[in-house]
Formats: structure tokens, sequence, C-alpha cells
């Protein structure tokens, strides 16, 4: 017992710790966006990097399942982790569709920038959070990420509203480019925040689940 806990251990910290450079990635490639920067070479293609990390931690989970006997609270932990990873992944992958989005045009004149800043800004806060409620337990942190999805929801909203009516005026070309990446952009966006939101599920379950094995 004192080995599988040890493992589930290790499993957590290499969790944490992918997500960790992760979240790097995802703040970068958000800043430069919102900024109207062109994507910094070195984020383009990275996801694949990712991707094999995400493989080698799922890979590990699906090892320890193989070997048996696991108690039902560390079946049902694995489940989640095997889910989260999941989450990761469709993280990555829609990071790395913003970064390959090199602007065409000036965008700071558009309607809807502001509400691009928001969603980027609460998406990062999200998934920076998950890793906290995950790393200290703390359940009102994975409570407050899950709740701020709807938020994000809105201000997604919000955004492709002014957007589609810029498009309605009948806007130069450039800008019709500009304004079409910018909905690209926030419904990205809008995913990665779902995602974060999912993974703040799974870390609240396991959250309960330990606390219920340890009571």
């Amino acid at each position: 017992m004192q080995e599988l806990s040890s493992k589930l251990k290790a499993l957590k910290d290499e969790f944490l710790m992918l997500g960790e450079k992760i979240e790097e990635y995802l703040r970068k490639i958000l800043l430069a966006q919102v900024e109207g920067g062109a994507p910094n070479e070195s984020l383009v293609g990275a996801d694949a990097q990712f991707e094999e990390l995400i493989i080698r931690i799922e890979n590990k989970c699906f090892e320890i399942i193989a070997v048996g006997h696991l108690p039902p609270v560390h079946l049902r932990l694995m489940g989640n982790l095997i889910k989260m990873l999941a989450d990761l992944e469709q993280i990555v992958f829609n990071a790395a569709k913003i970064a390959r989005i090199v602007p065409n045009s000036d965008r700071t004149h558009l309607d809807g920038r502001g509400n691009v800043r928001d969603m980027s800004e609460r998406a990062l806060r999200m998934f920076r959070n998950t890793l906290r409620a995950f790393s200290q337990e703390d359940r009102e942190l994975a409570l407050g990420v899950i709740d701020e999805d709807n938020q994000v929801i809105n201000a997604h909203a919000r955004c492709f509203c002014e957007l589609l009516d810029s498009a309605k005026g009948h806007p130069a070309p450039k800008d019709q480019a500009a304004i079409t990446q910018l909905m690209s952009i926030t419904k990205s966006i809008d995913r990665i925040a779902h995602h974060a939101a999912n993974i703040g599920k799974r870390v609240l379950a396991v959250i309960t689940d330990g606390k219920e094995e340890r009571s």
C-alpha cells in the first residue's frame, strides 16, 4: 500500500508540473493575441511536446490500473486523472490553434477587444486555480473555477455579438479578416475555460473522495 501511495503522489506531482508548463505556454499565447502581436515562433509547434508528456502520464495511470486490486477510491482517482489529462489535451489543442493565428491587421479599433482581454484573463485564472485546488485540495477554489465558467460564456456571447455587429457594418477587407480571427480566438478561449472547469469538477470529486476516505 505504501508503494501505491508513493506512485500516486508521484503521478499527482507530475501532473502538476505539466500543468505549470502548460499554464506558462497558455499565458504567453493569450498575452500575444490580446496585444495583437505575432505569436512567438517557439510557441508554434510546442503542443506536440505537451502531447508526449500527457501520453506518458496517461500510460502510467493505465499501468497502475493494470496491476489490479486497487481500492475503489484509488480506482476513481485514476479515472478522474485520465479524464483531467484529456481536458489538458484539449486546452493545449485550443491554445495551439490560437498560437498559429498571425494577426493580419490592426485590431485595436475593433469592438469586442475588451471582452477578449476579459475572457483571456478569466480562462488563465481558471486554469491556474484548478492546479492550485488540486495541489492544495482546496474545495472552494475548485468551486470558484466551475462558477467562473459561466462568466466566460457570457463574455464570449457579448464579444461575438459585438464582432458580428462590426461585420454587418461592411468593414474594409482587412478589418473583416481581423474580425474573423477574433471570432476564432474567442471560441478557442471559451473552450479552454470550459475544459479548465471540467478539470475543476474532477478535482472537486477527487477532494471529496479523499475526505470521505479519511473520515
